[in-house]
């Protein structure tokens, strides 16, 4: 067979394009996040941030991939706001670390943003804005609906990372992205 370098070419291309093409939890970084909305020592929560944020760079850098399919799916939730989803099987696990007897520390909540023309964030560049007919699709899903779709991580020029904010008082995790396909 003289196309079996071809092919198996092919499905090497296919195979390496496919890693990390669904949501993956970071725990160390999750953990280190967790543990710093609890730690009584500021300057030490302050370097817990610091560590678990140089994690998640590495873990999700601008152009990664994300898929939301099959047992992943994204879902909006009540804890959204406009435009923004979770990974499904993230949003289902159990989020807390046991930190003592009389308190835990819970995981972030993570969701996906999306940045349109007329809704988006300052440093956020407008190549980097969701289609408006796949923004207008995702408006149009109702909370607690599963849906499958692609999403690319974007740049955030005044992020606490490469794509992402961390709001410490809401213990929220924000990616931001810019959704590229959406099949519901």
């Amino acid at each position: 067979m003289k196309n079996k370098p071809l092919f198996i070419l092919l499905c090497s291309c296919l195979i390496i394009s496919t890693r990390g093409f669904s949501f993956e939890t970071p725990m160390k970084a999750f953990h280190l996040l967790a543990d710093s909305v609890v730690e009584g020592c500021s300057i030490c929560g302050d370097e817990k941030r610091k560590k678990a944020f140089l994690l998640l760079d590495e873990s999700f850098p601008p152009g990664k991939v994300i898929g939301g399919t099959g047992t992943c799916a994204f879902v909006k939730t009540k804890n959204c706001e406009d435009n923004e989803f979770v990974p499904l099987c993230y949003e289902t696990k159990e989020r807390s670390v046991l930190k003592s007897e009389e308190y835990s520390a819970p995981f972030p909540f993570v969701t996906f943003r999306i940045h349109t023309s007329k809704q988006h964030m300052v440093g956020i560049d407008k190549v980097y804005f969701t289609d408006f007919r796949i923004a207008k699709r995702l408006k149009k899903i109702k909370k607690s609906n599963a849906f499958h779709g692609k999403l690319v991580l974007i740049p955030c020029q005044y992020g606490d990372g490469k794509t992402f904010l961390f709001q410490k008082k809401k213990n929220r995790l924000i990616f931001h992205c810019q959704l590229v396909e959406l099949q519901n």
